[in-house]
């Protein structure tokens, strides 16, 4: 059984030394607020707009009417045809949407801890943060065993990236009702995608919060509470399905100035003039928490 973690962070360094560590077959997701659960922004929308009482298919009827109206639109604001999806390929189309600010069941994650870690810090002031790391392997892992069951071989990265977009593909033009969490890399990338080493975390369904499916992966509740100096212990461990890093507001300069040495920041993370004009929103010396 695969078990949910929780540590909180200390000392800047901790990050670092914890990635170098056993980080690498995780996705990490940064969030400014570390009482957030993890929820698709679709969900989030449809909770505030009905207050949270709705029948369970709402979420899906919003999604179903947001992807009519943006494959009709789009068209006529993208002129290029290579970066028109095909027509019946919705993830393309969910992860455009999602590109330009509009609502969908995909989650932003990076292959990166370090971009993870400036989104979380990029939010809101005055609140501890989170990094949410995922374990690559607990998702791609029935996955794997289907490639391997239907070819009698063992499927290349490639191979097993194509072969769990498909499925994603198929549950989602099926409305599918099963409790799957699957991980997501876009055919068509974007610049935006490129720079922050992005990917997506999509659940088979949304007619359930994504923190319940997830629970189907680590069931235990609450999380287990680690402290720094047993982390090596645990690295050596193989039932590590999630963890959640808790960083505290008084450590947000210290952190943001070890990221922008390391030459991520604004500038770095968004593509043009977005991303210089957000890079002077940077927290400066006299105003750290």
């Amino acid at each position: 059984m695969m078990n949910s973690y929780e540590i909180i962070v200390t000392d800047w360094t901790d990050l670092f030394k914890i990635n170098q560590k056993f980080l690498s077959q995780f996705v990490f997701r940064g969030q400014s607020n570390q009482e957030w659960k993890l929820e698709t922004s679709l969900r989030r929308m449809v909770d505030a707009y009905h207050n949270n009482t709705y029948e369970l298919d709402k979420p899906l009827e919003y999604e179903v009417n947001m992807l009519k109206d943006f494959k009709w639109r789009y068209p006529s604001y993208q002129l290029n045809q290579n970066m028109v999806p095909r027509q019946n390929d919705d993830i393309e189309w969910l992860s455009l949407m999602q590109h330009y600010g509009a609502k969908t069941r995909l989650l932003d994650f990076s292959y990166s801890l370090y971009v993870a870690l400036y989104m979380a810090l990029y939010g809101d002031f005055g609140k501890d943060v989170a990094v949410w790391a995922i374990n690559i392997n607990m998702l791609q892992q029935q996955h794997f065993k289907n490639f391997h069951e239907k070819s009698g071989k063992i499927p290349s990265e490639e191979e097993l990236n194509d072969a769990i977009y498909n499925d994603a593909l198929l549950a989602l033009q099926k409305g599918s009702t099963e409790n799957q969490i699957y991980i997501i890399n876009p055919k068509i990338c974007n610049e935006r995608i490129s720079r922050q080493q992005g990917v997506f975390l999509m659940p088979s369904t949304i007619t359930k919060k994504f923190d319940e499916i997830l629970k189907e992966y680590v069931p235990n509740e609450p999380p287990i509470s680690v402290n720094k100096e047993h982390i090596e212990d645990i690295s050596k461990s193989m039932d590590i399905g999630v963890i959640k890093f808790i960083i505290p507001n008084n450590m947000r300069y210290t952190l943001s100035t070890a990221l922008r040495q390391m030459n991520i920041n604004a500038e770095t993370m968004f593509p043009g003039l977005e991303g210089l004009a957000r890079s002077v929103n940077k927290l400066r010396k006299d105003g750290r928490a």
